[in-house]
């Protein structure tokens, strides 16, 4: 089927760049019809009308789930560049003013150590980007060329994948507000209300992308992204004010019908990214500081449940069911322990809330209430903390001690020295007590 498609464009008399295209142009002019035959099944009219308009936000829709997989990539990449700012930044500072060859050579191994490290990608934020650019390309080249396919006269077709003669016509008499989809601001059968139209649309993208980078994309920055040096981090942010200019000067020369892909798209991000930051804000960001009382609460809930779950491991490996010997039982135990704390620092940090100490699993802990606290546990890190907090004060009673024993006497010798001077004279004489009553039995011997 792909080789048909290529063959077709070649055969043809189009430009350079609809040949490249033409794969996608296919691919999406199939989904239309395909869309738009389905709409006709809930009564909306299969001809010309709103069909059409709906066919192309149903487009959008489309590639928005299709892009769904690559934005949570892009959330993860984006909480492991997160984690990783820290590790990032010494590096920087480490390497500050430095620009022979092998410093620079050293700094790039180290960031990539350490972007390995955490899962770190920059390039997975420019994905959802990159798969978009040759659908935008391909509608509207496509839109562009409905006219000559409702005609006849496209060079060496009759048809663009599933958009044929009648579908082209339909679409191009298709309006959105008295605008046919395929005017543009400055194009041919223009008028004063096709600019009107269009200069709302572009408009509204304009607005949506700042509110969308204002509000919901710089909310979930955690200060250190939004303060790094790091030169791919102010590529992003650039990138980020780039994109109003971007539909600015763009939006007037593309088709209306490209425009609700457009209008459609930014409206499902906004939707979206209010959603992500809602459920999984940022460590460290405001949206982070916004959620926290309902995600610490929703992080107990997650505790209790896995504290359950932990109890029930622990109780089988204490119950040896597979025989191991005393060492397997123990590995057992600590990894059960280990895993539980991997599991609930993961949900913190997808909840976006501040690390805590939930102990190690070196640290089992003393005995509360008759029960071994185990580490992870709810109450670990009050536990943890009145521990130290005693440990603490051990030490300082015990340093008190040590200056009291270091206080001189009127006979010149120290609590210590004297404790030790009384210690080699009882010593002495018992072993002169020792000597005598050996010496006594030795001549009774005789």
């Amino acid at each position: 089927m792909l080789l048909t498609m290529l063959k077709t464009a070649a055969e043809g008399d189009l430009a350079l760049y609809d040949k490249v295209l033409w794969p996608f142009m296919w691919i999406i002019g199939w989904i239309m019809r395909g869309i738009h035959e389905l709409l006709g099944l809930v009564g909306v009219s299969q001809g010309v009308g709103i069909g059409w308009v709906l066919a192309i936000i149903g487009l959008t829709v489309f590639v928005r789930l299709l892009l769904v997989p690559l934005f949570v990539k892009q959330i993860k990449a984006s909480r492991a560049m997160t984690l990783a700012q820290p590790e990032m930044t010494e590096i920087q500072k480490k390497y500050k003013g430095k620009r022979d060859q092998d410093s620079l050579m050293r700094m790039q191994e180290e960031t990539k150590a350490v972007q390995k490290k955490y899962g770190a990608s920059m390039s997975a934020s420019c994905l959802p980007v990159l798969f978009q650019m040759p659908i935008f390309l391909a509608l509207y080249r496509l839109l562009y060329n409905m006219k000559p396919v409702a005609d006849g006269t496209l060079p060496g077709n009759d048809a663009i994948g599933g958009m044929g003669q009648v579908q082209a016509q339909n679409l191009w008499e298709s309006t959105f507000f008295g605008q046919s989809l395929g005017l543009t601001m400055f194009g041919p059968g223009s008028d004063m209300y096709t600019k009107i139209v269009i200069g709302i649309m572009v408009a509204y993208l304009v607005l949506s992308m700042l509110f969308q980078t204002m509000f919901l994309t710089m909310k979930n920055m955690s200060y250190e992204q939004l303060h790094s040096d790091n030169p791919m981090v102010k590529s992003t942010k650039s990138m980020l004010y780039f994109m109003p200019l971007v539909y600015l000067f763009t939006g007037p020369v593309v088709q209306v019908g490209l425009l609700i892909y457009w209008v459609t798209s930014n409206t499902w991000m906004i939707a979206q990214q209010f959603f992500i930051i809602r459920s999984y804000p940022t460590r460290g960001s405001d949206a982070a500081k916004w959620r926290e009382p309902a995600h610490e609460k929703k992080f107990e809930a997650y505790r209790a449940k896995e504290e359950a779950r932990l109890a029930s491991e622990i109780e089988k490996i204490n119950l040896n069911e597979e025989g191991l010997n005393q060492k397997g039982v123990q590995v057992a135990l600590r990894q059960a322990r280990l895993n539980h704390i991997h599991r609930l620092e993961k949900r913190r940090m997808e909840l976006g809330l501040d690390e805590i100490n939930l102990g190690n699993v070196d640290a089992v802990g003393g005995n509360t209430g008759g029960q071994r606290m185990q580490p992870g546990q709810k109450g670990w890190e009050e536990y943890r903390a009145q521990f130290e907090k005693d440990l603490a004060e051990e030490k300082a009673k015990n340093a008190a001690v040590v200056e009291d024993n270091e206080t001189v006497g009127k006979d010149g010798l120290t609590p210590a020295q004297r404790a030790a001077k009384q210690a080699e004279r009882r010593a002495a004489e018992r072993k002169a007590r020792q000597n005598k009553s050996k010496k006594k039995k030795n001549n009774k011997n005789r």
